[in-house]
């Protein structure tokens, strides 16, 4: 009788659960950043076959990134959030930056899954949703709102962009 094979989790499949978790914690930016975080996380952590030295400071400075927006997102949560009488000043809004712009160095960054910005193009078309549904409904602050859509666009469509690019190398 053989003994029964060691299965391991291959890098492939964190890279495919990172991507996921970065996709689906995407969704709501708030509850599901720890979910972008551990997947920024995983994939920074994971070596890829021929991933280069600068490939892998990409993956590292995304995951740092994410982490620096995702704490001051929480503590500006913490202290009434921005905009309206009991939150911060809307400027205060600048420091979230390294979020987004950390999720989108770790969700363009090559070596990912085909399948990776073709969906975020849907996270983006969310976020425009959400802002254009609260600015009917009158909720939130219009600065921050259009700020929200215009992030959203520009994820829609560099994600557009990054699909194009990638179905042309082949």
């Amino acid at each position: 009788m053989s003994a029964p094979t060691r299965r391991h989790l291959s890098p492939h499949h964190v890279r495919g659960v990172g991507c996921v978790a970065l996709l689906l914690g995407a969704l709501d930016p708030l509850e599901g950043s720890w979910i972008v975080l551990a997947g920024a996380v995983a994939l920074a952590v994971v070596a890829r076959p021929g991933h280069t030295a600068a490939e892998r400071r990409q993956d590292v400075l995304a995951a740092v990134m994410i982490a620096v927006g995702v704490a001051a997102m929480w503590i500006l949560s913490g202290v009434g959030g921005v905009g309206g009488p009991a939150g911060q000043p809307v400027a205060w809004a600048i420091t979230l930056l390294p979020y987004p712009v950390g999720w989108l160095l770790a969700i363009w960054a090559p070596g990912r899954p085909r399948w990776g910005a073709p969906a975020a193009i849907a996270v983006g078309a969310w976020y425009v949703t959400i802002a254009v549904l609260a600015l009917r409904m009158g909720r939130g602050e219009p600065g921050f709102l259009l700020g929200l859509a215009g992030f959203g666009a520009a994820v829609g469509l560099g994600s557009a962009y990054v699909t194009w690019r990638q179905r042309r190398r082949g």
